[in-house]
């Protein structure tokens, strides 16, 4: 976390009460929600997701992550 000072606690109000694995359900509303926003913003999401997972795969990209979210 780049500034643990300024954060005390979170709220979420309309988080998943009970952890699973595969949620389905969840992503749905998740999903719908985003593209009242944007009709962009899930393509968006699933490409950068996409290029986080290719660069996991190498050292050098996880170094880049780390750099990226230090």
């Amino acid at each position: 976390m780049k500034y643990p000072h300024l954060i005390y606690g979170a709220l979420s109000a309309s988080s998943p009460m009970t952890a699973l694995t595969d949620f389905r359900e969840y992503l749905v509303v998740v999903r719908n929600s985003l593209a009242t926003y944007n009709e962009q913003c899930n393509e968006a999401i699933s490409n950068g997701t996409k290029i986080i997972q290719n660069m996991i795969a190498s050292a050098a990209g996880r170094a880049d992550l780390k750099k990226a979210f230090q």
